[in-house]
C-alpha cells in the first residue's frame, strides 16, 4: 500500500512496545500500583490541582531508561468492546448501548513525570515546575505513556502524577512502570 493511499485510509497509527521482564527472562523490572480520581477522597481536582492528585514516588540507585503508562480501568470503557473502544476511544456505542447515539468518550487524561521534592513528601507545585516529561497533550484515549531513555539518579527520586484536565472526573485507573534496573514505586497521597 502506497503511502498516500495509507493516509486516506487511516487517521490514525498507534504503536506498541512490547517489554520482556526479568521474569520472563527479559531485561525489563516491572510495577502496578491501581489508583482512583475521587470527589469523596478530594482527589480528582484536575491538571491544576496537582497537590490533589494521586502520586507515586519512584526511586532507582542508578540511572535507568524508564517507560511509564496510565491506563483507565475496564469500568471506563464499553463492556462489549475489548479494544478499548466505546467510552475510551473511537466507535462504539452511546447512552444505554445505542450504537446511533454518539460515543462516550472519557475523561481527557495526562502522565507527568516531576522531580519529587526533598525528603520524598507530596508534590504541591503546578505540573509544569519541575517536570521531566510528560505524554503530550490531555487526551480521551484510554492509555497515555512517558518515555525517558535515561533518568538519572535523585536523591529525593521522582513523582508519576496522573491527572484528568477537568476537575471532578471520577475513574479507577493503573499506573505501571518498566525500568532496566530495579526500582521501588510507592503511592504518596
Amino acid at each position: 500500500m502506497s503511502l498516500g493511499d495509507f493516509m486516506r485510509e487511516f487517521d490514525s497509527l498507534y504503536l506498541c512496545r512490547l517489554f520482556r521482564t526479568v521474569s520472563e527472562g527479559g531485561q525489563w523490572h516491572k510495577q502496578s500500583i491501581s489508583s482512583r480520581w475521587s470527589k469523596t477522597q478530594n482527589t480528582s481536582g484536575g491538571y491544576r490541582a496537582a497537590p490533589t492528585e494521586p502520586q507515586f514516588l519512584w526511586r532507582c540507585a542508578r540511572p535507568a531508561e524508564v517507560y511509564a503508562t496510565l491506563t483507565l480501568d475496564h469500568d471506563h470503557r464499553d463492556d462489549n468492546d475489548d479494544c478499548g473502544g466505546g467510552r475510551g476511544g473511537v466507535g462504539g456505542h452511546g447512552a444505554d448501548g445505542d450504537a446511533s447515539a454518539p460515543p462516550r468518550r472519557g475523561p481527557n487524561i495526562a502522565l507527568f513525570l516531576l522531580e519529587a521534592p526533598a525528603g520524598g513528601s507530596t508534590y504541591c507545585r503546578r505540573v509544569t515546575q519541575g517536570k521531566v516529561a510528560d505524554s503530550g497533550p490531555f487526551t480521551n484515549l484510554p492509555t497515555v505513556s512517558v518515555t525517558v531513555p535515561r533518568l538519572e539518579v535523585r536523591d529525593d527520586g521522582y513523582v508519576f502524577i496522573g491527572t484528568t484536565f477537568e476537575a471532578g472526573n471520577e475513574q479507577s485507573f493503573t499506573v505501571t512502570v518498566f525500568a532496566d534496573y530495579p526500582f521501588i514505586l510507592e503511592r504518596l497521597n
